[in-house]
C-alpha cells in the first residue's frame, strides 16, 4: 500500500471514529441513572445511610452524630430475594418450533432442542439467568449479550487457534450507552458497550494497534461506577485513587439502515484508537438471517414511552430510609430513658466526670448545687405506629404477601390450596415481569441458535446428558438447523408450591380420579419423589439406543447387531416409527433391507424369550408401552 493510500485509509478511519464518538456522546449523560442504580445496589447490600456529594458527583456515607445509634434493618434484601426466587424457582421449558410440517424440519427442531440443552450446560445459562434477573430486579435495565468467542472450543492441531464457541455475558446498565431518543427497544438505533480492560490484554487481542494503545491516566475510583460498586463491601469515602494499567474500550453496534443495510460495528478506545470496524453486524456473507443488536434487555417494570425500566427497589428506598430513622429513634430514646443526661453546675465536680456505676459516689463542691439527672421524655407512640404502617406499606408496594416470605401465622392459613391462592395473587402481580423475562430469554436463545447455524461450519460431536443421566452423543453441523423459533411455556415459570401440589394430588385420589394401585408410578412421579424415575429409566435407555442405531444407518453404518438384553419391543416400536420418516425414504434399498432384517432379529428374540405367541406378546408389550407413555 502506498503512502497516499495509507493516509487516505487513516483519514477515513478517523472520520468514521469521529462520527461514532459524536453520536455516542459522553458517559455523563447517564449520570442520574447511574447514581439511582448505584443507590439501589447500596440499599440492597445494607449501605442505607448515604448522601450524594455534589462536588464529586459520587455517593458517600453520611456522617453520624456523636453518641447516637444509627441502625439499619434491611427490608429491601428479602423482597429482592423473594422476587428472584419466584423468577428462578422453575427451569423454563423451551422448545423450538419446526420451520414447516415436513419431517425433515421436525427432526431439525428436535436437534435444536438438544442444542438448547447443550448450551444450557456448556454456558451455565441458569447461572447467567440468575445474575441477569438479580441485576434487573435491583437496577433499571440489564442486558444479556451472546457473542462468538474464538478462544474457546477444541484446539486446532499445529496452531495456537481454537475452533471457537458460543459465549455469553451479562451487561449491566453502568456499562452501556444507547440511543436515548427511542421509545421502545425495537426503535433503538445503536448501543455502545463500555468496558474497563487491562491494557496488556487489549494489546494482545489487537496486536496490530499495540503501539497506539496508551494507558489512561484520568481513571479514578470516583468516576468509574464498577469500581465504586466494589467499594460497597468496604467503608465508603470520597477519597479519589487513580486506577493503573487500564484502558476504556468501547464496542459500538448499529442497526441496519438505508445507509448501512447490514448495520455496522466498531471497537475503539476512549482516547481515539479505532481497533476494529465492519459494516455488517451479522455472521458473514452467508448469513441470510435478520441483523439484530446482540443485546437483549430485561427490566423489572416497564415505563410507557421509555426503554429504561424501573426496579423493584426504587419505590422501597423512601420507606427503607424512614424505617431506619424511626427504628433508630426508638433505640436512642430507650438508651436515654435508661441513662438520662446530667445537669451539672460549672466547676462543681471534684472529679472530671460522673460515673453511671450504681455504687459510685458523686463528689461536688459544698458551695455548688448538687448534680441532678434530667429525665428523658418517652417517645410518642406515633413512632411505633408509624413503623407498623411502614411494614404494611413494604408489603403493599412490593406486591408480596406474608406467604411469599414463608409466613402464614398472621393470616392463620393452613390449607395448601389456600396457600396456593395467596401465592397466585403474588404471581399475578409479578406476571408482567415474567413476560419480560420470557421475551429476553427466548430472544437470546434464538440468537445463540442463529450463531450456531452460521458458525458451526464443520461437523462437531455434541454430548448432552438426558434427564435420566444417560449420555447422548451426536454429530452436528450448523446447516442441520432449519428453525430457531424458540418458544417458552409461560406456565413453567410460575408453578404451584409443593404443599399445594401434594394437597391437589391427594384430593384427586380421594375423588377417585387417581387410583393408588393402578396409578402408583404416576402418583410417585407427580409427587417428585424420584422413585418413579427408576421405572422409566431402563426404557429411556433403550429408546436412546434405538435412535443411535438409526443415526448410524443414516450415516451408512449397517453393522448394528441386536443383543439378548435389549428391550426388543421398544426397539421394534421405535424402528417402525423411523420407517415412516423421510430420512428412511432417502435410504437406498440395501439399507432398507438391512433395517427389515434388523427388526426381524428383535422379533426372533421375542419369540424365543416369550411363552406366548409373538403376535400376542407384541400386542401386550405395545399396550404396556402406551400405558407408560
Amino acid at each position: 500500500m502506498s503512502l497516499y493510500d495509507e493516509l487516505k485509509e487513516k483519514n477515513e478511519k478517523q472520520k468514521i471514529l469521529s462520527e461514532i464518538k459524536e453520536l455516542v456522546g459522553d458517559e455523563s449523560d447517564d449520570l442520574l441513572i447511574h447514581q439511582n442504580n448505584f443507590l439501589n445496589i447500596a440499599y440492597f447490600t445494607g449501605k442505607q445511610w448515604l448522601l450524594l456529594d455534589k462536588t464529586t458527583n459520587s455517593v458517600i456515607e453520611a456522617p453520624n452524630e456523636s453518641g447516637k445509634v444509627r441502625i439499619t434493618v434491611n427490608r429491601v434484601k428479602p423482597i429482592v430475594r423473594a422476587n428472584l426466587g419466584k423468577l428462578t424457582k422453575n427451569k423454563p421449558i423451551m422448545t423450538v418450533v419446526p420451520a414447516s410440517t415436513e419431517q425433515e424440519d421436525e427432526d431439525s427442531a428436535k436437534v435444536a432442542d438438544k442444542m438448547l440443552e447443550y448450551l444450557e450446560d456448556q454456558l451455565q445459562l441458569q447461572t447467567i439467568d440468575r445474575t441477569t434477573l438479580n441485576w434487573g430486579i435491583i437496577t433499571s435495565l440489564v442486558f444479556v449479550k451472546p457473542f462468538w468467542n474464538p478462544n474457546k472450543g477444541e484446539p486446532i492441531p499445529n496452531t495456537k487457534l481454537h475452533t471457537g464457541e458460543c459465549d455469553i455475558a451479562v451487561v449491566n446498565r453502568f456499562e452501556v450507552q444507547y440511543d436515548r431518543t427511542a421509545k421502545t427497544w425495537q426503535d433503538v438505533k445503536w448501543i455502545c458497550h463500555n468496558k474497563l480492560l487491562d491494557i496488556d490484554y487489549v494489546k494482545a487481542v489487537y496486536s496490530e494497534h499495540a503501539d497506539e494503545i496508551k494507558e489512561e491516566t484520568d481513571i479514578s475510583e470516583n468516576n468509574i461506577y464498577d469500581i465504586q460498586l466494589q467499594n460497597l463491601g468496604r467503608r465508603m469515602n470520597s477519597n479519589s485513587k487513580n486506577v493503573k494499567n487500564m484502558v476504556r474500550v468501547k464496542e459500538y453496534w448499529e442497526r441496519p439502515s438505508f445507509k448501512y443495510p447490514k448495520g455496522r460495528r466498531a471497537t475503539f478506545t476512549s482516547n481515539g484508537v479505532l481497533l476494529f470496524y465492519s459494516e455488517d453486524i451479522g455472521f458473514g456473507e452467508n448469513d441470510d438471517t435478520e441483523r439484530e443488536l446482540p443485546f437483549f434487555p430485561f427490566k423489572f417494570i416497564d415505563i410507557p414511552g421509555l426503554v429504561e425500566g424501573q426496579s423493584a427497589v426504587d419505590d422501597l428506598r423512601p420507606l427503607q430510609r424512614e424505617y431506619n430513622i424511626a427504628r433508630s429513634q426508638l433505640i436512642n430514646n430507650k438508651n436515654m430513658l435508661g441513662s438520662p443526661r446530667w445537669l451539672v453546675e460549672e466547676d462543681s465536680l471534684t472529679n472530671d466526670e460522673i460515673s453511671n456505676d450504681p455504687n459510685a459516689i458523686i463528689e461536688y463542691k459544698r458551695s455548688c448545687n448538687a448534680p441532678r439527672q434530667i429525665p428523658a421524655t418517652p417517645i410518642s407512640s406515633d413512632v411505633a405506629n408509624d413503623i407498623n404502617s411502614l411494614v404494611e406499606e413494604f408489603y403493599f408496594i412490593s406486591g408480596q404477601n406474608d406467604v411469599s416470605h414463608g409466613n402464614t401465622n398472621e393470616s392463620k392459613v393452613r390449607s395448601g390450596i389456600a396457600i396456593q391462592y395467596l401465592e397466585e395473587q403474588d404471581d399475578t402481580k409479578i406476571g408482567p415481569t415474567v413476560k419480560n423475562w420470557i421475551d429476553c430469554k427466548k430472544r437470546y436463545c434464538r440468537y445463540l441458535l442463529k450463531m450456531i447455524k452460521n458458525k458451526y461450519t464443520e461437523p462437531r460431536t455434541i454430548k448432552i446428558y438426558g434427564k435420566d443421566g444417560q449420555l447422548e452423543a451426536f454429530e452436528f453441523t450448523g446447516s442441520d438447523l432449519t428453525s430457531y423459533d424458540v418458544r417458552i411455556q409461560e406456565s413453567s415459570m410460575l408453578q404451584e408450591s409443593r404443599t399445594a401440589k401434594e394437597e391437589r394430588i391427594f384430593g384427586m385420589i380421594d375423588k377417585g380420579i387417581l387410583n393408588v394401585e393402578r396409578d402408583r408410578d404416576l402418583i410417585l412421579k407427580m409427587l417428585e419423589l424420584g422413585t418413579a424415575d427408576l421405572v422409566y429409566k431402563e426404557k429411556a435407555n433403550d429408546v436412546n439406543n434405538a435412535h443411535m442405531e438409526e443415526y448410524q444407518w443414516k450415516k451408512g453404518n449397517l453393522n448394528t447387531p441386536t443383543d439378548d438384553f435389549f428391550d426388543h419391543e421398544v426397539h421394534i416400536r421405535e424402528h417402525n416409527k423411523f420407517r415412516k420418516t423421510s430420512d428412511y425414504e432417502r435410504l437406498d434399498e440395501a439399507a432398507k433391507a438391512y433395517i427389515s432384517h434388523h427388526i426381524e432379529e428383535h422379533i426372533n428374540w421375542l419369540v424365543h424369550s416369550s411363552p406366548t405367541s409373538p403376535i400376542e406378546q407384541l400386542e401386550k408389550n405395545d399396550n404396556n408401552i402406551q400405558a407408560v407413555g
